[in-house]
Formats: structure tokens, C-alpha cells, sequence
């Protein structure tokens, strides 16, 4: 069967299973008992084949694709904070033509969406986070009043939809492409 994800957060002390937070553990007779804030469900495919078949992606699918980024998040384990359509169109056309006409500048800036390792949003807390572009760190805001109402922003983004699983990984939408301080000027 499929594979289980179970993380460890040291800073929060969280336990999660497949990004829902572990609230209490009870030995049994048998085993251990895990109560969980959520229902598991499998992932449905690796981040590229979640980001190909969901349509709130497209551009970043062929953003993906145009910076030759497929094969590579087919690896992972990588958490990627994925800019919907709405973000995408906030740049304009022009911009995102501009993009996609340059391959290293696009690499770039989709490298500074994605961090190593799974982190899910009961893990989160405000502070800097390192990412594959290496030149700059994500600036990441969490105020998590619960986990159900909580509010997560990295650098200005706000992620809209999170805790998307992965096999290899897990995927946050979030409302703006951001832009590492370092290329600024260039875009």
C-alpha cells in the first residue's frame, strides 16, 4: 500500500501524519493509537503530476516545463509554494511572456518556491526559510491562531490553499509569484 508521511517539527514540537497534527498518543495492548485532527487520504501523484492535472496550475505547469524544472520535482521530498492562475495574471501577460522567454531568469525565480523537505502548514512558524534558488531566503509568516483558522503568508504571499500531499512532497497555493530580492531589477 501506499506509504505513510509522519514529520516531526522540532521548533512547534508538532507530530504529523500526512500533514495532520498527531494531538494524542495511547499506548494499546497491540500497538500505539494516534489521534489525528483530520482523515488521511493518499496522495494523488507526485507534485508535477498534481501541478499537470490541476487547472488552477496551468501556467505554472508551462512555467515549469519552459525552465526545464519537470524531471527535477519528480524528486523530493520538496515542499513547493505553487502560484495559482490569479497569481500568475496579477504579473500581466507581458510579464509572464517576458518569463518564459527567459529560461534562467524563470528558473530562477521557480527554484525560490520551493524549500527541501515536506513541510506541512502545522509545522510553520514565522521565521526565514532556505529554498533552491540559494541566493535568498523565503520570508515565511505563520500565525496560527488553530490549524484550522490560521493564516500563512511567505514573502507577501498568502497561501490560499494548503497541505496539498505529494508522494513526493506537499504543495501550498499561494495568491502572488514572488520574486527573490536579488533579481528584482531584472524583472
Amino acid at each position: 500500500g501506499p506509504k505513510i508521511r509522519l514529520n516531526y517539527y522540532h521548533y512547534n514540537r508538532h507530530l504529523s501524519v500526512e500533514g495532520h497534527r498527531v494531538s494524542l498518543q495511547q499506548a494499546a495492548s497491540n500497538g500505539m493509537v494516534y489521534l489525528i485532527d483530520g482523515v488521511m487520504m493518499p496522495a494523488n501523484g507526485s507534485i508535477m503530476d498534481i501541478i499537470s492535472t490541476n487547472t488552477n496550475f496551468a501556467t505554472l505547469k508551462a512555467a515549469i516545463e519552459s525552465a526545464g524544472l519537470s524531471d527535477a520535482l519528480q524528486d523530493g521530498p520538496y515542499t513547493l509554494f505553487a502560484p495559482t492562475e490569479q497569481a500568475f495574471q496579477r504579473l500581466g501577460s507581458d510579464m509572464i511572456q517576458k518569463l518564459l522567454s527567459d529560461t534562467d531568469l524563470l528558473k530562477s525565480i521557480l527554484l525560490y518556491h520551493v524549500s527541501h523537505g515536506t513541510l506541512y502548514s502545522t509545522g510553520m512558524h514565522s521565521g526565514s526559510l532556505p529554498n533552491l534558488e540559494q541566493h535568498d531566503y523565503e520570508r515565511l509568516t505563520a500565525s496560527l491562531l488553530n490549524h484550522a483558522h490560521s493564516s500563512i503568508h511567505i514573502d507577501g504571499a498568502r497561501v490560499t490553499q494548503k497541505d496539498i500531499s505529494a508522494t513526493n512532497g506537499v504543495i501550498h497555493a499561494i495568491d502572488h509569484v514572488m520574486i527573490p530580492s536579488s533579481l528584482r531589477m531584472a524583472v
